[in-house]
């Protein structure tokens, strides 16, 4: 991204990609794998040459502009990409590799131009071509979640017979009214070279298409000659409509696609061989909305000892739902998954997940989304966390967790602090207790407070806050022990939080704005904090509320 950071609240906001010829989403190193596969020879001895002719940065229109000596133009360097291109196979690689991408953007439907032209004109079988588009159709939403409807393209500096030969050979993949049609592609457009090829060469292809019940669009380039004239055809002579029916985007015809507050499928890549979560799946109580199972860990212990101090690291380079927390000598300890903005999962969507490691696909040692019927001003956060392990006999604790062996939802609240202008955040969880004279030990539940720093001790940084330990019964509750889910986190006695002296500071964290991609997030273990006898599931708790607030400052919702 040349150094663009792209902050997690955008990353994870639901997107669609409405304009992309899937051609030209052919990675490098995907090129160079299929040209060894097939036995292609590529004019760059090495891969790092091969990169270097991705370097095209102009030269787009040589008819006007005129050619730079030993610089191919745009499209010359697109179609060389494709002689990689064989079998029915690669075109599925290729595709379900673009539509990976999207899914780790948090793009949700897509809607890729094609053609087959460029491909029969070097002895590809038009049917290998097709196939290998409608499996990673079908594949990409089944496996990703990423729904898709392709675009069929004329190839506009070939001719117009060979454009509708093509176009009857693809027929049977369409959508529309097509009898036995297969359901690929739902619209025809053009692709290539718009050098003195107006779109009306091409209107008998857009009257076969619209009689068989298919979108049409039309590229009109701009700084390309005739620009207006093309644009002009294109919207009165061939009365393209309005811009929805442009780009091939039919409400009307897609309802499920429509209904943006509808929860998409899951988009971390599970384990297929693992099975189906059971006691390990969580859904929060409070969400509104069924939700894909989340791979629980059954226990809050992580897989290696937390550091005092974990920093946020983002994929270089990349625009990436997956973040990592990790220390100054490994930076990957554990992945951090987001999903979801305002609207993106709907009411009680995931927000996010504290993988226990380094990858997405291991099981999660929390999960922090929204509360049931949330808006923008909402300052409670609901926490999933791993079992309560069965306490040994002796050790004191409330006969209400004995038997606690699924997910147990815990609650941050915001409050205003009373006599204070501004809030704190509130959650209750278990910590170790010390053995006892007899050797038992469990856990007891203790409260603990967010309490955000001032303007002069963040010093220019976006937001932070001290993590202070109040205690067992700080905040008086009822109801459910093994969580604090239900009754509200007041003051004892309305004595203000902010006055009680008998409280430890064991955490910090501080966040950075969002157009700085250096450690934005940060979080330090103090005192007992730091020592360990909180335990770990103290710890996961504090990372993963810390998280949440950093997300919360974001998006201006912890004032």
């Amino acid at each position: 991204m040349n150094g663009l950071e792209i902050s997690p609240f955008i990353a994870s906001l639901p997107k669609v990609e409405l304009h992309i010829h899937i051609e030209g989403t052919l990675l490098p190193s995907l090129r160079w794998k299929l040209a060894n596969r097939n036995s292609v020879p590529l004019p760059h001895a090495t891969y790092e040459d091969l990169l270097q002719s991705y370097k095209v940065f102009f030269n787009h229109r040589p008819e006007i502009n005129g050619r730079v000596p030993g610089i191919p133009t745009f499209l010359e360097a697109y179609f060389a990409g494709c002689e990689v291109l064989k079998t029915e196979d690669d075109f599925y690689e290729m595709s379900m590799d673009y539509l990976r991408r999207c899914a780790e953007m948090n793009v949700r439907y897509v809607e890729p131009f094609f053609d087959i032209q460029a491909h029969t004109r070097r002895g590809v079988p038009a049917e290998d071509v097709l196939n290998g588009y409608l499996r990673a159709q079908r594949d990409g939403e089944r496996e990703l979640g990423v729904r898709s409807n392709w675009i069929f393209c004329f190839i506009r500096d070939e001719s117009l017979e060979d454009g509708l030969e093509a176009y009857e050979v693809a027929r049977p993949w369409a959508a529309g009214n097509v009898e036995g049609g297969r359901g690929l592609f739902h619209a025809v457009g053009l692709a290539s070279n718009a050098y003195e090829r107006p779109p009306m060469l091409f209107e008998k292809g857009y009257e076969w298409a619209r009689r068989d019940g298919l979108h049409v669009t039309m590229h009109c380039d701009f700084g390309q000659k005739d620009t207006y004239e093309h644009m002009r055809e294109a919207i009165f002579e061939f009365t393209m409509g309005n811009v929805a029916e442009a780009k091939a985007e039919s409400r009307s015809t897609e309802p499920e696609f429509s209904s943006m507050d509808a929860p998409p499928p899951a988009y971390t890549p599970y384990d297929s061989g693992a099975g189906a979560p059971s006691s390990s799946a969580v859904t929060p109580p409070e969400a509104q909305t069924p939700l894909a199972p989340i791979n629980m860990s059954t226990s809050a212990s992580p897989y290696r000892m937390f550091p005092t101090s974990l920093k946020l690291y983002y994929q270089q380079w990349k625009i990436s739902r997956v973040f990592h927390l990790g220390d100054s000598s490994n930076h990957r300890l554990y992945a951090i998954s987001t999903y979801a903005g305002y609207s993106g999962r709907g009411p009680g969507g995931h927000c996010m997940i504290l993988h226990n490691g380094p990858s997405d696909k291991d099981a999660a040692l929390a999960v922090a989304s929204e509360e049931k019927d949330w808006t923008p001003a909402s300052r409670t956060s609901i926490i999933s966390l791993p079992p309560l392990d069965a306490p040994e006999a002796g050790a004191g604790t409330s006969s209400s967790h004995d038997q606690v062996t699924h997910p147990v939802t815990e609650v941050m609240r915001g409050e205003s602090s009373p006599g204070q202008f501004t809030l704190v955040f509130r959650f209750s969880v278990e910590v170790d207790r010390p053995k006892d004279d007899s050797g038992g030990s469990g856990l007891r539940r203790e409260d603990f407070e967010w309490r955000s720093m001032s303007s002069e001790e963040l010093d220019g940084l976006k937001g932070g806050f001290r993590l202070f330990r109040m205690g067992p019964g700080a905040f008086p509750r009822s109801g459910c022990g093994a969580c604090s889910c239900t009754g509200a986190l007041h003051g004892s006695g309305g004595e203000s939080s902010q006055d009680r002296k008998d409280v430890e500071v064991v955490a910090s964290t501080v966040f950075k704005g969002t157009m700085n991609m250096n450690k934005p997030f940060s979080i330090d273990f103090i005192g007992t904090g730091l020592t360990g006898e909180l335990g770990d599931r103290w710890a996961v708790m504090a990372i993963i509320t810390a998280l949440k607030l950093w997300f919360l400052t974001l998006q201006g919702r912890t004032k």
